[in-house]
């Protein structure tokens, strides 16, 4: 585990991994360069059970705080875990079972189920199973939930690791490389509450994670190629790296596009204050298709529907006056309906 300044969760992270039913383990963490009381927490635990080691540091980001980990590893089996979630108690018992039944297994996954700050549980996600169906995902995603992997030390080690360059996407890269030296596989239970909240990576740098990711996989289709790796010593995804890479502008649009589409649908669950926001960078994002502005007026009544509810009468009408604009440009039977399917959430306050 690598954390930094995770102090609002990593209580409920860390008693999830010591009270697992397989106990034959250490737990290694590193504290990059916190500035709240995560030192403090971790420090702790380390003096009430052997298993913990913790590592402090400066500031260094996740790739390089996990690479110090899986150095200091002495099995040769790594699990990794994230200062925000929570994994289930059968979960190391049941991977450990999996990995030593399939030798060709040199990365493996769970389902993880999706839970709120409060851990209010809204869905359940679960990848493709087996080898087959990963990598024909692989092609245009990520089908693993990072702090669910478990890992042979001596394969990561041999693709060189996580690689800051792509800190975004660092895990997306590495599993495409991993994937490239063994077999990789998810188990079909859930191993994993995962946390869904606002300043996850995904949200935060939406992006440069996007960049990154299509960096990812562009390197991964030349290496399949058999070209050499054009990520090989990056320090940094830049604009100029990607026109290289044959990526172009309107693919990371349409990416950025598709994942604030996707985070409004989790975070209205969660975060309404990142919803708004997030509708925002939609509507900026927004080409002139069809399509795309079905989606934006759908979100902008719901946009409307959230300051309505709050009692912000003119932003409501503000989202609403924006919803119904591109409503008049286009006209269309869809929009209309998405619109009247919104308009149901006003109701009379009390």
């Amino acid at each position: 585990m690598s954390v930094y300044n995770g102090e609002k969760f990593l209580i409920e992270a860390i008693d999830s991994i010591l009270a697992q039913t397989f106990a034959d383990f250490e737990f290694i963490i590193i504290d990059d360069g916190s500035t709240d009381s995560t030192s403090k927490i971790l420090s702790d635990y380390a003096k009430r059970d052997e298993r913990v080691r913790v590592f402090a540091q400066e500031n260094r980001g996740r790739a390089e705080s996990l690479n110090r980990g899986i150095d200091r590893a002495r099995a040769p089996l790594i699990a990794r875990m994230d200062a925000d979630d929570i994994s289930l108690p059968h979960r190391l018992e049941q991977q450990l079972e999996f990995m030593k039944a399939h030798s060709e297994i040199g990365l493996l996954g769970g389902a993880a189920e999706l839970v709120g700050p409060g851990k209010t549980k809204f869905g359940v996600h679960r990848p493709p199973i087996d080898d087959g169906e990963i990598r024909q995902a692989l092609l245009s995603s990520n089908p693993f939930f990072h702090p669910t992997l478990v890992m042979r030390k001596d394969i990561v080690r041999e693709v060189g690791g996580y690689r800051k360059a792509l800190m975004d996407a660092d895990d997306y890269d590495l599993i495409l490389r991993m994937a490239e030296r063994s077999k990789v596989a998810n188990i079909a239970s859930c191993v994993l509450l995962y946390r869904i909240h606002s300043n996850q990576v995904s949200v935060r740098g939406i992006t440069h994670q996007k960049e990154c990711v299509f960096a990812a996989r562009a390197a991964a289709i030349l290496r399949k190629s058999g070209a050499a790796d054009p990520l090989s010593g990056i320090a940094r995804i830049t604009p100029g790296l990607m026109r290289s890479l044959g990526v172009t502008r309107e693919q990371i649009r349409h990416a950025e596009f598709e994942g604030c589409r996707y985070w409004i649908n989790l975070l209205v669950h969660v975060d309404s204050d990142s919803v708004l926001r997030l509708v925002d960078r939609l509507s900026v994002l927004c080409n002139s298709t069809r399509s795309e502005r079905i989606v934006v007026a759908d979100r902008l009544m719901l946009a409307a529907s959230i300051q309505y509810h709050r009692r912000h009468l003119g932003q409501a009408l503000a989202y609403l006056s924006r919803a119904l604009l591109i409503e008049s440009t286009m006209a269309g039977r869809h929009i209309r309906m998405a619109l009247a399917r919104r308009a149901h959430s006003f109701r009379p306050m009390s």
